[in-house]
């Protein structure tokens, strides 16, 4: 019995020690390295409200302050607030952080009252930032921003015409001409509007670089009001318009040149219908480049003059523009509905029920046509043909079969490289375009690939902007129409 006692005694004690053990191993934290609380730390992001505007000597005047109302009255009196209201109907604010361009566009877009010709939300069509999708991948633009280049050639896709002035290239009194035109009284419905990229740090702000219309402009203090997109950061103000311009000449890292400002009015065609640029600079330099080499090797060929050989030569360009489609990085020219991918390898993109409910029905009907107009040109048929002959059509049959079926239709990679074609080789190549008329000669075109193609062209000249101000080379330098000469 002792025995038994001593031994659950014992077993007692050692059951207390493992007790306390634990007990000290429970509340005591494990040691640090110091690796562990500096992760912690960078978990830890700093959160703001807003910022205070600052005023530089009184050169920015918070837009709802007295002064700023004194100011907007006086504004209002010279007739050089003309802007501001079509504006304020749009005033919205950035879904991003870096979203201040594709936001500032929305505003115009939907200020000029361009129809997108896409659904926004229910029944409605509406610019909204998610439908700026051209140019450059709004995952890119939530990353990285974008150059003033950038904005130009997205404008161009959706249908304004921009002029675009380098703040290094020109003066402040050319700017405040500018601001005068496009914030005073217009006889003409399809006024202009003005945006400023401009770096925050010059006007004591906090960040770098960004996009914002103006909104008017206050001749008797010569200042500019900003309807800034950040308007969970500051409220809409003015600014001296000298001290405005100094802010647009710094350097944007991106480019290398300095910021600027916008002229934009609705364009003479409305925003592609169907097709879509995806690529970036280098991609569009390197189809320039791939092109200019197919066409300088040809046209050093005497039986490229020969009128049989049109089709190899067709043959030839197809084969230049292919890789374009199927770049790693992304297709360079996309459509609306989907996009033709080596790595996404259904090579015909059908309009599938989700996609067609959310065109609306005349769009639709006019993407129908569209992709039976290609279809009727001389050149589809060439480049259908070359298709069918090249290994990678016998490989992947359904590039280069049109699908239809009751009440679907489908597209594939032939039309896409016709409409590539037919909007790069008159802009890199006015030879080869001679050589291949009439399949090339825009004004045989069916209307509505007249429309598209033309579109389309005003962006091919964005991203050979964008290409050129990275130091790629894409075709020849194009000049933007000069809007002062409608001046009234």
């Amino acid at each position: 019995a002792v025995h038994i006692t001593a031994g659950i005694l014992g077993c007692i004690s050692a059951f207390r020690i493992i007790l306390a053990a634990n007990s000290q191993q429970l509340s005591c934290p494990p040691k640090s390295d110091g690796n562990t609380e500096a992760k912690e730390q960078k978990k830890i992001v700093p959160q703001f409200y807003r910022r205070p505007l600052p005023s530089m000597n009184g050169d920015v005047v918070a837009f709802g302050s007295n002064d700023g109302r004194t100011m907007f009255k006086d504004a209002l009196a010279s007739g050089h607030m003309e802007s501001f209201f079509p504006l304020i109907e749009q005033f919205r604010t950035q879904d991003e952080p870096a979203f201040c361009g594709v936001s500032t566009l929305a505003m115009v877009l939907n200020a000029c009252q361009v129809d997108p010709g896409r659904l926004w939300k229910g029944p409605w069509r509406w610019y909204s930032e998610q439908l700026l999708d051209c140019c450059k991948p709004l995952s890119l633009v939530e990353t990285e921003g974008m150059t003033i280049q950038e904005f130009s050639c997205l404008s161009k896709c959706n249908g304004l015409t921009p002029m675009l002035k380098i703040a290094s290239e020109s003066s402040e009194d050319e700017f405040r001409e500018y601001v005068k035109l496009c914030t005073g009284e217009s006889k003409e419905t399809n006024r202009p509007f003005l945006v400023v990229s401009y770096t925050r740090r010059c006007l004591g702000q906090s960040g770098d670089g960004h996009f914002s219309p103006i909104g008017g402009y206050c001749p008797k203090t010569d200042s500019c009001l900003i309807l800034d997109v950040a308007r969970f950061k500051y409220p809409p103000h003015f600014v001296k318009l000298s001290l405005l311009y100094k802010a647009m000449l710094p350097k944007d890292k991106t480019s290398g040149k300095s910021r600027g400002f916008v002229v934009l009015k609705r364009g003479p065609t409305p925003g592609q219908l169907l097709f879509r640029f995806k690529g970036r600079e280098h991609e569009v330099a390197s189809l320039a480049a791939r092109i200019q080499n197919r066409v300088k090797k040809l046209l050093n060929e005497e039986l490229v003059y020969l009128k049989h050989d049109v089709e190899s030569t067709v043959t030839s360009m197809v084969e230049a523009c292919l890789t374009a489609i199927d770049s790693k990085q992304g297709p360079l020219l996309s459509t609306l509905v989907g996009e033709f991918s080596a790595l996404k390898e259904a090579r015909t993109v059908p309009f599938l029920k989700w996609n067609i409910e959310a065109i609306p029905r005349e769009h639709r009907e006019n993407i129908q046509n569209l992709v039976a107009e290609i279809e009727t040109t001389e050149l589809y048929k060439m480049v259908h043909a070359a298709m069918e002959k090249k290994d990678w059509c016998r490989a992947h049959p359904s590039a280069c079969v049109k699908e239809c079926e009751e009440q679907r239709f489908s597209m594939n990679k032939a039309h896409l490289l016709t409409v590539l074609l037919l909007t790069v080789v008159p802009k890199i190549s006015p030879q080869m375009t001679a050589f291949l008329n009439p399949w090339f000669e825009f004004d045989l075109l069916p209307g509505l690939v007249q429309t598209e193609v033309a579109s389309l062209r005003m962006g091919w000249e964005g991203m050979c902007e964008i290409a050129e101000t990275m130091g790629f080379c894409c075709g020849p330098n194009f000049g933007l129409p000069d809007l002062r000469s409608n001046a009234t």
